[in-house]
Order: structure tokens, then sequence, then C-alpha cells
């Protein structure tokens, strides 16, 4: 039977971090996945450019893929904490409803 999305989330993050818990260089291991990203946005620039612009280039579109992931969270976290907000009111508004009416539903 196929996995639900919620148990690939854990099983996922009990992945990451237990290879995060085998890790003693962490520096080392971040670099390394921070270098193959970097490698992708130098691969797409144009090779027939000077090396100093690619790599200009290449830092350029990295910054700009981390700023959206970077924008694309805080929006998801404004969102989930605006939705908790609307149901905690509607709790307290039912709340309110039914010792206005005396619990009689």
């Amino acid at each position: 039977m196929p996995l639900t999305e919620s148990e690939r989330k854990l099983r996922g993050s009990v992945a990451g971090l237990t290879g995060w818990a085998n890790t003693a260089d962490r520096k080392t291991r971040a670099a390394h996945a921070a270098r193959g990203h970097y490698e992708k946005f130098y691969a797409a620039t144009d090779p027939e450019l000077p090396e100093d612009l690619r790599a200009r280039m290449a830092d350029s579109a990295y910054r700009a893929h981390m700023k959206r992931m970077a924008f694309k969270s805080a929006k998801a976290r404004r969102l989930r904490k605006e939705e908790q907000e609307r149901r905690a009111q509607a709790r307290r508004e039912g709340r309110q409803a039914e010792t206005l009416d005396g619990g009689a539903a």
C-alpha cells in the first residue's frame, strides 16, 4: 500500500535528521550541498562568456533562487498563521453562541 503524504514527509524528516545525526563535519556537508546547487546555476550560464562574468551571473541566479524560496516559506507561514487565527476565532464565536443560547442546539 502506498504511503500517505504525511507518512512520506515523516519518513523524509527521519532520514534527514538521521543523516545529520551521523555527520561530524557539518560545515563540509553543507558546503558540498551548496556547491552542487551553485554548479547547477553556473552550468546554466553561457559557456562563451568570460569566467568571472559567468561566476557573477551564477551567484546572482543562486541568490535569487534562495530569496524565492525564503519568500515562499514566509508566505506559507503567514497563511498557516492566518488559518489558525480564523479557526480560533470560529471556535470563540461558537462558544459564545452556545453561551448566549444556553447551550441548546
